[in-house]
């Protein structure tokens, strides 16, 4: 398939049912698949049996063996990094956040994806940075339901900057990014929800 492809890995239990969603954005030809290691060098894939391109893609799996799968997001602009992704266990993700729901993220924010109380990573991908740039990442707390913490890492060719944000007092947290050289970098958001939801959604937008 032409386009980007970007790969996340995730630890899923055997004989449970994980829901695994999709949304494009901008008509982007973009799927989702979810990969399990047979260990004999073969692999086995799920995916949306009537994929369309450009729509958003809802499936459900049921892994036999608990361990790490890895999660591909193949095709697109690789210039165009702005979908939602989710793979979790069914009935804990906010179901606005389906294909067809209406939630909408603020100005100017943009979906990246929902944490769970599996830790995992989220890639923003890669953004000049500037003296002057901000990231913001906006994690409502929905009556304080919803809490989560983890880390923004950007990555640069011969260094990575780590910061740590949570949702326990602002919904909003932003990150100067002075202190960081000037360069691109690849931007990674890892965490995890600890509310009582057991989950927590995230936005984020960059200003110059």
């Amino acid at each position: 398939m032409e386009g980007d492809r970007d790969f996340f890995s995730i630890s899923l239990n055997a004989g449970t049912t994980y829901d695994v969603v999709l949304k494009n954005l901008y008509n982007e030809d973009r799927h989702i698949y979810v990969w399990q290691d047979n260990g004999d060098g073969t692999w086995s894939r799920w995916k949306k049996s009537n994929a369309v391109a450009g729509q958003p893609e809802y499936y459900k799996i049921k892994p036999s063996v608990s361990g790490i799968y890895y999660i591909e997001i193949s095709g697109g602009n690789p210039e165009a990094l702005h979908y939602f992704f989710s793979v979790a266990q069914t009935g804990t993700v906010n179901t606005d956040l389906w294909p067809g729901g209406t939630t909408t993220p603020p100005s100017g924010f943009l979906s990246l994806g929902t944490f769970t109380r599996t830790p995992v990573s989220y890639s923003i991908g890669s953004k000049r940075i500037y003296s002057t740039s901000k990231l913001e990442l906006k994690i409502p707390k929905n009556g304080n339901t919803d809490r989560a913490q983890g880390t923004v890492t950007f990555i640069g060719t011969s260094s990575s900057y780590t910061f740590d944000f949570a949702n326990a007092v602002n919904e909003i947290t932003t990150f100067n990014l002075s202190s960081i050289p000037e360069g691109t970098y690849r931007i990674e958001v890892y965490g995890y929800a600890f509310g009582t939801s057991g989950q927590a959604t995230v936005q984020y937008r960059f200003t110059y």
